[in-house]
């Protein structure tokens, strides 16, 4: 099969980078922000980002999300200069392996499909990652794919049990329970929540306020390759065959349900520690 291993060429310097960060202090950072991409990782830290600006009395917006929480596929996090005053400091990952040891960790995980649909119209998103699968069709690419998501998911599915430091979300929780779960992953950063800084944090980034504000900024020529694509729970299954879906189904339902179940314990205790958390 003519696909090139994107992914796991960028694990391999994600790894390396890793390597130099379990050298770096604690204080550096607080937690990463870590999934697989497409699932909802963007969408975390421009929430997170603008909540850090209003507690800090800024706009928000007014200091890039890429300055807030950067990227450690791009940035060099061991130098990054977080602004001035900023609640907590985080940093992005999809790597496969992270260095827990020393930082917390809060991982979003989404189901395969969806995912991976999603991972795959993003590479057709940018000419130099569409020549990678421009042979390849959208069940294939999937189901090489898919092994990619089981060590992800498996990275969240094994810390969580054998740690404190670590935050268990799904990416259809946020969704469905959007208030209470971001709630819950500010409790966790140990931030005593301003619940009008997160509801404004939240109404700035719902869905359709980001794609709508990633239209205006695209040419006419360029509306069929958003970033913001659909979000929605569910859609993978529209475009792929059924025989796909059930080979997937086989290989990571019983993970998935297993990182639901441990999921729903955490909210659960969050939910007890803080009483009066809201539910949406």
């Amino acid at each position: 099969m003519p696909l090139t291993p994107l992914y796991a060429n960028r694990m391999t310097s994600c790894r390396t980078q890793h390597l130099e960060l379990e050298k770096a202090d604690k204080a550096s950072f607080d937690a990463y922000v870590s999934s697989f991409p497409r699932s909802g990782n963007t969408w975390v830290r421009k929430v997170l980002s603008d909540y850090a600006l209003l507690a800090m009395g800024r706009e928000p917006g007014s200091i890039h999300q890429d300055t807030m929480i950067p990227d450690i596929h791009v940035h060099d996090v061991t130098s990054h200069a977080f602004p001035d005053g900023i609640p907590y400091k985080c940093v992005k990952s999809h790597a496969e392996q992270t260095p827990f040891s020393a930082h917390a960790l809060i991982h979003v995980v989404r189901r395969p499909e969806d995912a991976l649909v999603s991972f795959f119209h993003f590479h057709n998103r940018y000419p130099a990652l569409r020549q990678l699968v421009e042979h390849v069709s959208i069940d294939d690419f999937c189901l090489v794919a898919v092994q990619d998501w089981i060590r992800n998911a498996c990275l969240g599915l094994n810390a969580s049990g054998n740690r404190k430091d670590m935050f268990l979300i799904t990416y259809e929780t946020l969704s469905r329970k959007t208030f209470f779960s971001f709630f819950c992953i500010l409790k966790f950063l140990g931030v005593q929540v301003d619940e009008s800084n997160l509801e404004q944090a939240l109404a700035n980034n719902d869905f359709q306020t980001l794609q709508a504000r990633e239209k205006r900024m695209l040419s006419p020529q360029h509306q069929g390759e958003l970033f913001f694509r659909k979000g929605r729970i569910g859609s993978g299954k529209q475009e792929l065959q059924q025989e796909t879906l059930k080979i997937m189904a086989r290989l990571t339902s019983d993970l998935y349900a297993s990182i639901h179940e441990r999921e729903q314990r955490m909210l659960t205790n969050i939910g007890k520690t803080f009483e009066t958390a809201p539910q949406n």
